[in-house]
């Protein structure tokens, strides 16, 4: 009997290869949005001390207008941060439905991989139990001579 040997195997890695490429953009895009939003709470817990040290009745004129120059920043980088999350957000979820269109592909010829390997699995049984019956037969055959 023959090997078993998938015609499209070379296609099934290459799609494969495809699915494991996806993945890496799709972690690679939730670890830009993970720093994305560590800089925004860094940013938030920056400013909770310095919004009340801006009305603090010990801070001088100089210091207000730095510390309110500061928080018109902080409140400008904040507002620049929350779209780029938001942009990296419609990212991820193109990627998702690159990745989601990558795994059907790759499981659609796994499961077509899967059906001629139990085909050739059936034939192979076939043959081995011929097999098993003609060496019955001869031997039987053999013994009443």
């Amino acid at each position: 009997m023959r090997r078993f040997d998938f015609r499209l195997e070379a296609a099934l890695r290459w799609r494969r290869s495809q699915l494991d490429a996806e993945q890496i953009k799709l972690r690679s895009l939730l670890a830009e949005l993970a720093a994305i939003q560590s800089s925004i709470a860094e940013l938030e817990s920056a400013e909770a001390p310095e919004r009340t040290s801006v009305h603090s009745s010990e801070a001088t004129p100089g210091e207000r207008a730095g510390l309110d120059e500061w928080l018109r920043w902080a409140h400008a980088e904040r507002s620049r941060l929350l779209a780029t999350s938001a942009d990296c957000e419609r990212r991820i979820a193109d990627q998702r439905e690159g990745v989601v269109a990558a795994r059907r592909q790759a499981e659609l010829l796994e499961k077509l991989r899967t059906r001629k390997l139990r085909e050739w699995t059936g034939e192979l049984n076939r043959e081995i139990e011929q097999i098993a019956a003609e060496a019955y037969a001869a031997r039987r055959s053999q013994a009443l001579l």
